[in-house]
């Protein structure tokens, strides 16, 4: 297939598409960039940069859905190929309720803004390294295992898009390498570079009923364009995991009975507080 040229005039394009069939509400903010071609590993480093942020993008998603009023069921960020053979795309997704367009959309932007405002913790670029990391372990753990199927899709893949089948072993090598020298620093300089480019995209599709009218482009462009001049705050930090799920363990109780019951494999267990523990 010949190459073609996507437009680049700069601004918020916009794209609503509804459908009476359509179960649910999806709201996509997308931020196209230019291919990554791991062809090395500065350009593997480069790709793990984009996939940190959009982890750390996807966990503010989550606590703010945590948090009343929730403007989405669901949020997450991911980045990837785009249907464009020379993109790839940075794309923030919300799930929303009937009549929650602008609310989704608004959080959305906000979480963008906030991580260009405020930056990153290094808790939460801990987080997101340590969760690459342990895919990278499972992917190599895994590689011995991939069908032929997988492999020919591999294969395909890298011939239309014109990139190399890198080793399984010199793949986790070189993202463990990187993972452990990212900072939070370059994180938060990445973001600068992926979040609102010249050119950037609102997609809206969304379930045709009463009640549900989408958005006008004027409107939908007004959000964007308020709520990243709006005054906000860093979202607060998550607290870190607890080391034991109790602060104060609790006295141990007793077992007063323990009876075996033959040919079932059953052990029934009494406790002293009236509990009946079946084994």
């Amino acid at each position: 297939k010949p190459d073609s040229a996507l437009p680049a005039d700069p601004g918020i394009i916009t794209s609503v598409a509804t459908d009476p069939e359509l179960g649910y509400n999806v709201v996509r903010l997308i931020f196209p960039h230019d291919r990554i071609v791991v062809t090395d590993a500065d350009a593997l480093r480069h790709q793990v940069f984009n996939k940190l942020v959009s982890s750390i993008l996807t966990e503010r998603l989550a606590q703010r859905k945590e948090r009343h009023p929730a403007p989405f069921l669901l949020g997450r960020a991911s980045y990837g190929s785009s249907l464009a053979r020379e993109q790839e795309e940075l794309t923030l997704m919300a799930l929303v309720a009937d009549g929650g367009v602008e609310a989704g959309l608004t959080a959305l932007v906000e979480a963008c803004e906030r991580f260009l405002r405020f930056g990153v913790t290094p808790d939460e670029v801990d987080r997101a390294k340590a969760n690459h990391q342990s895919a990278a372990d499972t992917t190599l753990a895994e590689s011995a295992k991939k069908p032929a199927p997988q492999w020919a899709d591999t294969l395909v893949a890298s011939w239309l898009r014109q990139e190399p089948v890198a080793d399984p072993a010199w793949t986790h090598a070189n993202l463990s390498a990187a993972l452990e020298s990212i900072t939070p620093d370059q994180i938060t300089e990445t973001a600068e570079v992926l979040l609102f480019p010249a050119r950037s995209l609102v997609r809206l599709d969304l379930a045709e009923k009463p009640g549900n009218h989408p958005p006008e482009n004027e409107r939908i462009q007004f959000l964007v364009t308020a709520t990243r001049a709006a005054e906000m705050k860093a979202t607060p930090a998550a607290t870190a995991s607890p080391t034991a799920l109790l602060p104060d363990p609790p006295v141990p109780g007793k077992v007063v009975s323990r009876q075996e019951i033959p040919g079932i494999g059953v052990t029934e267990l009494r406790l002293a507080n009236g509990i009946t523990v079946i084994l």
